[in-house]
């Protein structure tokens, strides 16, 4: 009995993510579905997407986003590095851009 509730609850944590965006998805009535953004950088520098700069000391984040809703993405070199540019999106991107997703992305940020 015991184990079975501990399974139950493990089941609940693992599935809740799932659950949260689809209440998420209704209550806000959005159309889009929810897709992957990695973001990757190359060299010395961190990025600011919408309010948050993500962890990337492991190289790159994954975060998720509705399709159709446009995300603000910030380049920030290191002081003494300067940025790049943008890989793996279809258009061109500036330093401080938006873009807007249909699908799941990885987007790479160079800095020199």
């Amino acid at each position: 009995m015991y184990r079975q509730l501990i399974n139950e609850i493990e089941n609940f944590f693992k599935n809740r993510a799932q659950y949260a965006l689809q209440h998420m998805k209704d209550f806000l009535k959005l159309n889009g579905d929810a897709v992957d953004l990695t973001i990757k950088v190359n060299g010395k520098g961190k990025i600011q997407i919408n309010s948050i700069i993500p962890d990337l000391n492991n190289g790159e984040w994954t975060g998720k986003y509705f399709t159709g809703i446009p995300i603000s993405i910030k380049a920030i070199p290191d002081e003494g590095h300067t940025f790049k540019e943008w890989s793996g999106y279809e258009q061109a991107l500036n330093q401080n851009d938006e873009i807007t997703l249909s699908e799941s992305k990885t987007i790479t940020a160079t800095f020199e």
